[in-house]
């Protein structure tokens, strides 16, 4: 299959610009470290918030934060992409 049948091109090439590149930055969190304990203090002061509207009952906010805790537990956090490109000339 060739490369074009799957690619595109990106929006910053589609309005006119060249020398366009990308970064993505995907970190894990967990391990009891600073990330984890940032999600833990940000579940921990919005639980009120996330029962009222339904989205997590205790018991899995509870398992959230034991996991946040665990240095043996790891995961994805949030992906943040960065694209560039100039204008020809």
């Amino acid at each position: 299959m060739p490369l074009s049948a799957v690619s595109r091109r990106s929006p910053l090439q589609a309005r006119g610009l060249v020398d366009v590149g990308v970064s993505v930055h995907l970190p894990t969190t967990g391990g009891a470290g600073a990330s984890a304990q940032c999600w833990a203090l940000t579940l921990t002061r919005l639980r009120p918030h996330i029962r009222e509207l339904g989205l997590a009952g205790d018991d899995t906010l509870d398992d959230a934060l034991d996991c946040l805790a665990d240095p043996a537990f790891f995961d994805l956090s949030f992906a943040t992409a960065v694209a560039w490109g100039r204008a020809p000339g």
